[in-house]
C-alpha cells in the first residue's frame, strides 16, 4: 500500500465497519458449545447425555482438560470449561499477584477455540452457559471477540477478495436473560482492543503523524461527550515543546499531539485521569540507526498511542462517569538532513535543557513534553492523576519477558488500585523499583539532563526516572510495554495486542 492512497482508506473504512462480535438470536443452529464454569457440573452431563453417545461422555468424564469436542447426530459439540484452563499458571501465581482471572481465563479459552474452530462450516453457533458468573461471560464474549480479528482478513476484505464470514453467535444462560450493561461492557472492549490492535498492525507507511490525527477525528466525529484537538507543529513550537519537535524534524509529516477531551454528563466536580500514549509511526532510530534485525517491527512503535486511542474510544462508548484527557504524543524518528543529531540540546516545554545521547531513545522525548501538558492543566482540567503507555525500552523485555507489562509509579496508591485491574483484567502487569540513585546516569555536561545512559544497565529505569522530570509532582504510572505477539496467544493472533489496555479499562470501571 502506498502512502496516502485509497488502499488505506479502504483499509480503515473495512477494518471499522466490521469490528463487530458477530451476534444473532434468530436462524437455526448448526453446533452447540457448553461452557461450564464449575469444577463438577451435574447438569453439564445431564445436557450432554442427551446429546452424545455413551461412550463420549465416559471419556469426558475422567477428563479435566478445559476444551472436548464431542459428536452429535445434530451437530459438532463443544465444552470449555474455563476453570481447568491454564492449570499450571494458577498454581504459581506469585502468592496470587499473576494468578490468572475468571475473566482471563475464560477469554483466552474461548479465543484459543475460536481460532482452532474458524475454519469449521457452520454458520451459526449455539452458545449454552453453565454455571458461569458474569466475569465468565464476559470472557468468552471478550475472547470470541478478539479471536475474529486478523489483519489479513481486513486487508482481504479491503481489497474485495473473498473472506470467511465468521458464524452467527448465539447466547444463552438457562431460562435467564443476559445483563444488556455486559454486553455493552463486551462490546466496548472487543472494539476497542481491536482498534488498538490493528493501528499496531497498520504499516509505517500508511499510519503516519498526519494519518493518525485523522483517524482521530474521524473516530470521534460527533461523539457524545468527547472532542478531538489536533496539535500540529506550529502550536507546538509555540507551547515550546522542543522535545516532540525534535524526534520528528526528520521526518516528511511533523510531529503532532492530539488531545482527545473527555466530559460526561454529571461528572462536574470531579478531576479528570489522564493518560498519555507515545506514538512513534516508525523508528529507524534516527542517525543512532537500528540494524536491520530490531527495526523489522517498528511500526509498533506506536501502540502506546493507539491503546491510549482505543481506552479513549472505550470510555466514550460506556459513557463511563469519570472525566479523561487523552493525550497522544504523535512522530516519525527518520533519518535526514533535518534529523536530530547526537550532542543536540533540545529545550522541552517544562524549561529543561536536554542533550541528546542517542536519536534511539526517542520515545521518552515525546512522552515528556505530553507529560507535561497533561500535568500542567488548572482549575477544573487539572488531573488527579496521569499514567502513560509507551513501548519504550528493550531493557523491560530482558527483565520481564514478552508477556508481562512492567510499570513504575510514585503512588503506592495509585499502584495498588493498577495491581488490582490487572489481576481482574486477566492482564500481567509487575511494579517495578524507581532507584534515585540511577539519576545521575541521566547527568549531562552541556544540558539540565541528558536523555539516556550508557552504562547498559537498569536502562528501564532509568528511562523511568527520565519521565519523573516532566510530572510535576503528579500521582503518575507509567507503562512500559511489548505491545506485539510474535506467535498466537489465547484469544489473539500474532501481531498487535494492545497490551495494558484491559487493566486501564478495568481500572475506569472500578473507578466508576
Amino acid at each position: 500500500m502506498q502512502k496516502g492512497s485509497d488502499a488505506f482508506q479502504k483499509l480503515t473504512q473495512s477494518f471499522f465497519s466490521q469490528n463487530k462480535l458477530s451476534v444473532s438470536d434468530k436462524g437455526e443452529a448448526t453446533a452447540t458449545v457448553y461452557v461450564d464454569g464449575s469444577d463438577n457440573s451435574q447438569s453439564l452431563t445431564k445436557k450432554l447425555r442427551s446429546k452424545v453417545p455413551a461412550w463420549q461422555l465416559e471419556s469426558f468424564e475422567k477428563s479435566t482438560a478445559p476444551l472436548h469436542t464431542l459428536a452429535s447426530k445434530t451437530g459438532p459439540v463443544w465444552v470449555l470449561r474455563p476453570q481447568f484452563f491454564d492449570l499450571e499458571n494458577q498454581i504459581s501465581g506469585h502468592y496470587d499477584k499473576l494468578k490468572p482471572s475468571n475473566y482471563g481465563r475464560a477469554r483466552d479459552l474461548a479465543g484459543q477455540w475460536l481460532r482452532q474452530t474458524k475454519d469449521w462450516p457452520a454458520d451459526a453457533i449455539h452458545f449454552e452457559f453453565l454455571n458461569c458468573d458474569d466475569d465468565q461471560i464476559l470472557g468468552v464474549w471478550v475472547g470470541l471477540g478478539l479471536a475474529q480479528y486478523k489483519f489479513t482478513d481486513v486487508v482481504r476484505a479491503a481489497t474485495s477478495k473473498m473472506v470467511k464470514k465468521a458464524p452467527l453467535f448465539h447466547f444463552t444462560k438457562g431460562t435467564k436473560e443476559f445483563a444488556e450493561e455486559l454486553a455493552d461492557e463486551a462490546d466496548a472492549l472487543i472494539s476497542s482492543i481491536n482498534i488498538s490492535r490493528h493501528l499496531t498492525n497498520m504499516p509505517g507507511g500508511d499510519l503516519n503523524p498526519k494519518t493518525f490525527a485523522d483517524i482521530a477525528k474521524n473516530l470521534f466525529k460527533n461523539r457524545k461527550s468527547t472532542k478531538v484537538d489536533v496539535w500540529e507543529a506550529s502550536e507546538l513550537k509555540k507551547e515550546g515543546m522542543g522535545l516532540l519537535l525534535g524526534v520528528g524534524a526528520g521526518a516528511e509529516h511533523p510531529a503532532r499531539m492530539i488531545h482527545i477531551r473527555y466530559r460526561p454528563a454529571g461528572s462536574k466536580g470531579l478531576k479528570p485521569r489522564a493518560f498519555v500514549g507515545k506514538g512513534i509511526t516508525f523508528d529507524t532510530g534516527g542517525l543512532d540507526i537500528k540494524p536491520s534485525s530490531g527495526m523489522r517491527w517498528m511500526k509498533k512503535d506506536m501502540s502506546g498511542a493507539g491503546t491510549v486511542l482505543a481506552l479513549a474510544h472505550y470510555v466514550s462508548s460506556r459513557q463511563l462517569a469519570v472525566p479523561c484527557d487523552f493525550y497522544l504524543a504523535v512522530a516519525e524518528n527518520c533519518v535526514s538532513a533535518e534529523a536530530t543529531r547526537p550532542g543536540d540540546i533540545h529545550i522541552a516545554r517544562n524549561g529543561k535543557s536536554v542533550e541528546i545521547h542517542n536519536t534511539d531513545a526517542e520515545g521518552r522525548l515525546a512522552l515528556a513534553d505530553a507529560l507535561d501538558v497533561a500535568v500542567t492543566q488548572k482549575g477544573k482540567d487539572e488531573p488527579a492523576e496521569v499514567i502513560d503507555v509507551s513501548t519504550l525500552t528493550g531493557a523491560m523485555r530482558v527483565s520481564l519477558g514478552l508477556d508481562v507489562a512492567g510499570y513504575f509509579s510514585n503512588s503506592d496508591d495509585l499502584s495498588d488500585e493498577l495491581e488490582r485491574a490487572s489481576r481482574e483484567a486477566g492482564e500481567l502487569a509487575w511494579r517495578m523499583p524507581l532507584v534515585k540513585k540511577y539519576k545521575n546516569q541521566l547527568n549531562s555536561n552541556f544540558a539540565d539532563l541528558s536523555n539516556c545512559s550508557d552504562s547498559g544497565f537498569g536502562g528501564a529505569i532509568s528511562a523511568a526516572i527520565f519521565l519523573e522530570y516532566f510530572v510535576r509532582e503528579k500521582p503518575w504510572a507509567h507503562f512500559d510495554v511489548m505491545s506485539w505477539n510474535n506467535s498466537p496467544a489465547g484469544a489473539m493472533s500474532e501481531g498487535g495486542n494492545a497490551q495494558s489496555l484491559q487493566i486501564l479499562a478495568r481500572y475506569l470501571e472500578n473507578l466508576g
